[in-house]
């Protein structure tokens, strides 16, 4: 495209907005944020906004220009694909956060990410519930329901949405609470949960908690055990880890990672077993004592730790390096037996075994928390109506797959499939259907793991109302194909 086109485009866009127009040339991960290089090309226009202003004028081009609108915060989010007709909606620049310690609210822009809201609220004596990695998108998180280390105390992410702003099809900025009625009430309910392709939060408020009332260690640090074992410890590992019962502050973590390259054997199988406690040093050294871990010798390392609150993401920024493909997918069961979690230990082995560019990164974890606060949260007028599936279901497992060669895919897709195939078996067995956290949801996933028939129903009503002519895209959309090149 010449200056002069590039020039006309920019000349529809306020001078606060940034615009650019890729092209062949143009290296992606330098100018937007994008995790994963899976269902990402050249989009038709990046643009920056600075002000509702800039938002609307975005979403008004597209309409012009037959363009779909896709908003990025994190850019985590890899459901939604970016092709050639894609205006991508940089939201980087609407990452204030504001503490209100008077109402116990926080309130931050479309773009802030978990560790710039963790961030703010640490530094006023306050936190929230978070996702488990800091690059993530808050806003995006609680769109797809969100799940966190205080979701035993806490709930979901979901529950403590206070309101929200947002800019819809038509450019029109409404701004919704629990208290709107309506269709504006049903859709700021389904925005907490089912709100991909529903418009652009430009603000959104939730509740924050004091940090004191937690009591942990020097004020606002939390306790963390964490053991490594070799692959062939497998077996007690797992007894061990399903003999544990979470409680609201502890949440235990079972980890499939390989070696760094700087360990005595490189890329040796490893599984992690972590213990984190929000609550006391003393509370945390009982419940382990209690679990009998010191049992277990076959540890390779064995260290306690005390971490700052607002360091809570150092431990998962590895995983957040953009580019390469990589893909989560995440299973929610009621049940999980040890014969599954050793099975599922052989298959990640595999596949690390005979996929070279899988073997380093691909990774896979499974929690256990207590799901009665979700339960209990799950049973207000409001929340009822917040698409949300498997509130009482205390397992999740994930695994996230990462690889370099594209050529990879069918190898991996296998891969993820059998996993979750071996962690939803005690389910199936017992007819539970499979349920998934619909953040972590793929291009073309089945809505139906993340959402009964009737809250699909009622997304797809309100997208019907407030985006006739799909201008957002949205979990399940079906991408026909496109022109590759964008002709403005």
């Amino acid at each position: 495209m010449d200056s002069a086109t590039i020039d006309s485009v920019e000349s529809e866009f306020p001078k606060s907005c940034g615009v650019i127009v890729p092209g062949p040339g143009t290296e992606l991960h330098r100018v937007m944020a994008r995790w994963s290089d899976v269902g990402l090309s050249r989009p038709a226009l990046i643009v920056t906004p600075t002000t509702r202003e800039d938002v609307i004028a975005a979403i008004q081009y597209a309409t012009t220009h037959g363009l779909q609108v896709v908003p990025g915060g994190g850019g985590h989010g890899v459901a939604v694909p970016i092709h050639s007709r894609t205006l991508y909606l940089n939201m980087r620049m609407f990452n204030h956060v504001a503490v209100d310690t008077t109402n116990s609210l926080v309130t931050f822009g479309g773009g802030a990410t978990n560790e710039e809201v963790l961030d703010a609220c640490v530094k006023e004596g306050y936190y929230t519930v978070i996702a488990n990695s800091g690059a993530v998108g808050m806003v995006g998180m609680v769109l797809g329901g969100g799940f966190s280390l205080f979701s035993g105390m806490h709930g979901l992410p979901i529950d403590h949405v206070e309101s929200v702003e947002v800019i819809i099809a038509s450019g029109k900025v409404l701004n919704l609470d629990s208290s709107s009625k309506g269709e504006d009430g049903a859709l700021f309910n389904t925005i907490c949960g089912g709100g991909n392709g529903l418009g652009v939060v430009t603000n959104m408020t939730m509740r924050a908690f004091p940090i004191t009332p937690l009591k942990l260690e020097e004020g606002n640090k939390i306790w963390t055990r964490r053991l490594v074992f070799p692959g062939p410890a497998i077996e007690d590992v797992v007894k061990l880890f399903l003999s544990l019962t979470p409680t609201p502050q502890m949440q235990p973590l079972l980890m499939l990672v390989r070696a760094p390259p700087t360990a005595p054997t490189p890329e040796m199988p490893l599984i992690l077993l972590t213990l984190t406690y929000c609550g006391s040093a003393h509370d945390a050294e009982l419940f382990s004592r209690e679990a009998k871990l010191h049992e277990l010798r076959s540890a390779i390392s064995d260290q306690t730790c005390l971490t700052p609150l607002g360091d809570f993401f150092e431990g998962t920024k590895a995983l957040n390096a953009h580019g390469d493909f990589k893909e989560q997918h995440s299973a929610r069961t009621m049940n999980l037996s040890p014969t599954s979690l050793v099975k599922a230990f052989y298959r990640w082995q595999q596949f690390g075994e005979e996929v070279q560019d899988a073997r380093a990164h691909t990774i896979a974890l499974f929690t256990m928390y207590s799901p009665e606060v979700t339960i209990k949260n799950g049973t207000c007028d409001t929340n009822k109506r917040k698409p949300f599936l498997g509130r009482n279901r205390p397992f999740f497992s994930q695994t996230i797959k990462w690889y370099s060669k594209e050529e990879t895919k069918a190898l991996a897709d296998k891969y993820s499939t059998d996993m979750m195939c071996i962690i939803r078996e005690d389910d199936a067995s017992s007819g539970l259907r499979p349920i998934t956290l619909p953040n972590n949801m793929q291009i073309g996933s089945d809505l139906g793991e993340g959402y009964s028939s009737e809250m699909i129903s009622v997304m797809k009503n309100l997208r019907a109302v407030w985006d006739e002519r799909s201008l957002f895209c949205g979990l399940g959309d079906k991408v026909e194909k496109l022109p590759t090149e964008f002709a403005p």
